[in-house]
């Protein structure tokens, strides 16, 4: 009894220290990649974010009238990405890329 009271004792602490850490692997994981993000606003999943989706999409940001960071704030107010990706530049330059190539296809 008494190694079942320690075993579990042992468990319940181990498992204490390890679920912060697997939280915030869920949390960078549910994170949107640059590829899914256009990809998605491309076919109107942040509409409800006031992203236009086809054609709008296209001739926005062949205007400059939608910009990365629109897309990156788009995906922030659905809970998609967290506000420290604003500052990511590698990831801004990787929505660009992509928002760049689709728009010129």
């Amino acid at each position: 009894m008494k190694k079942l009271v320690i075993s579990t004792m042992s468990a319940l602490a181990f498992s204490s220290l390890v679920t912060p850490v697997m939280a915030d692997e869920v949390n960078a994981i549910n994170q949107i990649t640059p590829f899914n993000l256009v990809r998605g606003s491309y076919q109107g999943h942040f509409r409800g974010r006031g992203i236009p989706s086809h054609n709008s999409l296209l001739s926005g940001v062949r205007s400059k009238r939608i910009k990365t960071e629109d897309l990156v704030r788009g995906a922030i107010a659905s809970g998609r990405l967290s506000e420290a990706t604003l500052q990511d530049t590698r990831y801004l330059k990787s929505v660009k890329f992509l928002l760049g190539n689709l728009a010129r296809h």
